[in-house]
């Protein structure tokens, strides 16, 4: 089949074996596992270091009929809590930690991506088209990465809900009137 100026031999996808597929895999497991340094340095462009700690002074601010007796350094104890005592709500906590992980890594690999592009239009004739998927690689990047500090924020605000959740007891939601006697 000819598509344009590349073309796909049908015959040479049929020949990838499982043991490629299982390579690949690997080389790309370990890729991923060496630029994760890089990739939480570039999260510092979106979510800042002590973002957990913003975090809880705006949460405590948001909510300050609580006392706290946590600070934002405790929130890996309170999540092993959490998992314990409530696994759905650690799992959400969890999702939520993951999806920023992966906001940060595809925002880091745009990034390549968009200079891989720039040295395309500096060294082909199709400059503009190059610079075009740059300058959009760039745009979702930054989206990419915005979207990984609201994730960043929620893992953290629902980590602070948590534990002030398991510290209520249900008359802490309402309390039973009780009734007037008419004599």
């Amino acid at each position: 089949m000819d598509y344009g100026a590349q073309s796909i031999d049908l015959q040479a996808l049929k020949e990838f074996t499982s043991l490629l597929v299982i390579l690949g895999t690997m080389v790309a497991y370990l890729l991923g596992n060496l630029l994760d340094k890089f990739a939480r340095q570039w999260q510092r462009f979106f979510v800042p270091k002590d973002s957990a700690k913003r975090t809880l002074d705006a949460f405590k601010a948001n909510h300050p009929q609580f006392t706290y007796k946590f600070q934002h350094t405790d929130a890996d104890i309170i999540r092993a809590f959490i998992k314990r005592i409530d696994p759905d709500t650690a799992s959400t906590i969890e999702k939520h930690g993951a999806t920023r992980t992966m906001f940060r890594n595809i925002s880091l690999n745009l990034v390549f991506l968009s200079i891989i592009f720039l040295v395309q239009a500096i060294v082909t004739s199709h400059w503009v088209i190059y610079l075009s998927l740059c300058i959009l690689t760039v745009i979702f990047s930054i989206i990419s990465g915005q979207q990984g500090a609201r994730y960043d924020e929620w893992y953290h605000v629902m980590t602070y809900e948590a534990a002030v959740a398991a510290s209520l007891k249900p008359e802490s939601f309402v309390n039973i009137k009780k009734k007037t006697s008419s004599k």
